[in-house]
């Protein structure tokens, strides 16, 4: 899931989660109480950012070919 959150009409939950500048993209997996945060401000280093927070953490990579497309990407 993917939210938007409008800091300036959502004043309480800015408080809670810290926001003090925008844009602020926080990460949350597990727990509400400790989200990672992001400290980039390029449409690119965001995307990077959300495709490794969204990466499973084990890839079985089988054959030679298959890691180098890896390497390649990351």
């Amino acid at each position: 899931m993917l939210a938007k959150v409008d800091a300036t009409v959502e004043k309480e939950a800015a408080g809670l989660f810290s926001i003090q500048g925008f844009p602020t993209l926080k990460f949350f997996s597990g727990s509400v109480q400790e989200p990672v945060d992001f400290n980039g401000r390029t449409s690119t280093e965001i995307v990077n950012w959300i495709k490794k927070m969204t990466l499973t953490e084990t890839e079985i990579l089988s054959t030679g070919e298959a890691l180098t497309a890896f390497l390649a990407k990351n």
